[in-house]
């Protein structure tokens, strides 16, 4: 998986959701990308810049270049999208989930 299909995934899946949160336009800050062994937090700020409705000034989200599972970073942080990341993992190795990690059924 490369950053840039990475982002498209994340654009694709979680932009019109960030930019309802903000009330108007949102896109992908690249100079708010954090790349990590796993995979990367992406940031959608307003677009344009300025003041907005919005309680948060970003949104993050997380995407797991293995698996292409990407969630929202909340409140528990990276690490609890993580976990969730994980938790998909093991549910569909050990047979319990019917449909693969990366499908858009999984991707919440």
């Amino acid at each position: 998986m490369t950053l840039a299909a990475a982002q498209d995934a994340v654009r694709k899946c979680w932009g019109q959701i960030a930019s309802h949160a903000f009330g108007g336009p949102a896109e992908l800050d690249p100079s708010l990308t954090e790349e990590y062994d796993w995979g990367w937090v992406f940031c959608f700020v307003p677009q344009p810049p300025g003041p907005h409705k919005a309680v948060y000034p970003q949104r993050q989200y997380a995407y797991d270049r293995e698996t292409e599972i990407s969630v929202p970073v909340g409140t528990k942080g990276i690490e609890g999208a993580l976990h969730y990341i994980a938790y998909q993992k093991e549910r569909y190795h050990s047979g319990r989930a019917t449909v693969p990690p990366a499908s858009p059924d999984t991707n919440l």
